[in-house]
């Protein structure tokens, strides 16, 4: 018999734990009661995300806290590693040859104009510009690293994806394009114009990922461009002016603490800067409404955020 996993252990111990049946848990999540039992009893695998979130909504449990427990969490930070490493021993030449491409670029619009259309974003194109004149002003080592990868992350298509992981495994085109039984034209073309969501990826992806020992590269890259969305915009800001504003918070605060009693708390000014960057402070405050984008959060979604940070984060 097939050893259980942790997550088909954890699983069932919270379904009983719950008082429910398999029945009752396949209702309450729509999974199938026939494919929990598989999971549970071994005959099925870990499941994908898509279906933990739903056995997590008919648990009443945490998402992440059975992402944890299903291994995702690790295999996402290790995969992220990949991304990081890669960036750090890129060669100076690759660095160069990169710069020089979004040069190319910059060359064309001023000769030509921007493009007339729809998929062309002149805000993005001005992020990514002022990225790449930052980029070109490495200090020194450490410094030349966070410029080129807040640049490189605020530029790269899927095809700069792969010809970054292929040098990084030190992997010649001619030795991958035979991997892939692929000829060597189509290969190249391939990796100067592989983009998201085409029959390409989706037919190759996984080979691709088996190769560059990253698993699945779609996944891959979408996990790489996280960073994107959530772009850690470095120290080095392209735009020097600054705008002071000042706003009114209370200096004293009735505060309750973990064994239920009430107290009086008055803040130092030190102290009144320091909150205004303590997430946990905004997410405990009632003074002020608490944003994610323009959405006004209500205090049960901060609750489940607060959730969330502590699977994430834990305690030291």
């Amino acid at each position: 018999m097939k050893e259980l996993t942790a997550f088909a252990k954890e699983l069932k111990r919270l379904r009983m734990a719950k008082g429910m049946s398999v029945r009752a848990l396949s209702e309450s999540s729509g999974v199938s009661h026939s494919y929990i039992s598989q999971i549970e009893n071994g005959t099925r695998d870990t499941p994908q995300p898509d279906l933990i979130k739903k056995l997590s909504k008919g648990l009443e449990m945490n998402y992440y806290s059975l992402m944890r427990t299903a291994g995702y969490l690790d295999e996402t930070n290790e995969m992220m590693q990949h991304f990081t490493k890669a960036l750090e021993k890129a060669p100076q030449e690759y660095k160069i040859n990169y710069l020089n491409d979004f040069n190319k670029k910059i060359k064309s619009f001023e000769l030509k104009g921007f493009p007339q259309s729809d998929e062309f974003d002149k805000a993005e194109y001005d992020m990514q510009l002022n990225y790449y004149k930052i980029a070109l002003n490495g200090i020194d080592e450490t410094e030349s690293y966070v410029k080129f990868r807040d640049f490189f992350i605020s530029t790269a298509k899927m095809s700069d994806y792969l010809q970054l992981l292929r040098i990084y495994r030190g992997i010649t085109i001619d030795e991958i394009s035979n991997l892939l039984e692929m000829d060597l034209l189509t290969y190249k073309s391939l990796e100067s114009k592989l983009i998201n969501e085409t029959e390409v990826i989706k037919k190759y992806g996984k080979k691709i990922g088996e190769i560059l020992g990253i698993t699945d590269f779609e996944v891959w890259v979408s996990l790489s461009k996280r960073l994107r969305s959530g772009q850690h915009y470095s120290k080095y800001n392209f735009n020097k002016e600054v705008t002071e504003i000042t706003f009114a918070v209370p200096s004293v605060i009735r505060e309750i603490d973990n064994d239920g009693n009430k107290r009086i708390v008055k803040y130092t000014k030190e102290e009144l800067k320091r909150n205004f960057y303590n997430l946990d402070f905004l997410l405990n405050q009632s003074e002020h409404v608490v944003l994610f984008k323009d959405k006004i959060l209500n205090r049960n979604e901060i609750k489940k955020i607060k959730i969330m940070l502590d699977v994430l984060l834990g305690d030291d």
